[in-house]
């Protein structure tokens, strides 16, 4: 390589790429588990968008929701090394061909149940702070009582009723 091949940042001037693509098989409903080819079908008719779109977003969404608790043990014999797939992906497409409304429609599933799961949550911290309401009265009130046997002298302290005697014999 001379110094003409060369820009002036000193790294070789970019070539044109060779060939042409290579052929990309097209994206079919069979890729996709079979709990998924209803709603991705349905939402690549509804929309009019191809189905590789739907179905890109709904294996993101899953992915994005199983999270790190799917892992891979790639040893037979080795359950010590654990990989954490991660998965990458979005769409490309131009503006107006309904990406942001098509990610909503096949993500609407996932918020629903999150939705659900955050209901559920606030209604069990709403009781248990009612409970802990309850209980930190009751521990106030019990602490109250005994600051008032505390300061009742030690020869009144022996006469009160329903508390047994010592017998001191």
């Amino acid at each position: 390589m001379t110094n003409k091949d060369m820009s002036p940042n000193g790294w070789p001037d970019p070539q044109p790429l060779d060939g042409e693509l290579p052929v990309v098989e097209p994206f079919t409903e069979s890729l996709l588990p079979v709990s998924f080819r209803p709603m991705v079908c349905d939402a690549a008719e509804r929309m009019s968008v191809p189905l590789d779109f739907p179905g890109v977003v709904a294996i993101l969404t899953l992915a994005g929701t199983v999270n790190r608790r799917a892992v891979i043990e790639p040893m037979a014999n080795d359950r010590t090394w654990l990989v954490v797939p991660n998965l990458w992906g979005g769409l490309i497409a131009r503006p107006g061909e309904m990406k942001s409304p098509l990610i909503d429609a096949v993500c609407a599933p996932v918020e629903a149940i999150q939705e659900d799961w955050q209901r559920e949550y606030d209604e069990g911290s709403r009781s248990t702070r009612q409970e802990w309401r309850s209980i930190s009265s009751r521990s106030r009130h019990i602490n109250r009582c005994m600051s008032l046997i505390a300061e009742i002298p030690a020869s009144r302290n022996r006469s009160i009723p329903g508390r047994r005697q010592k017998n001191r014999s």
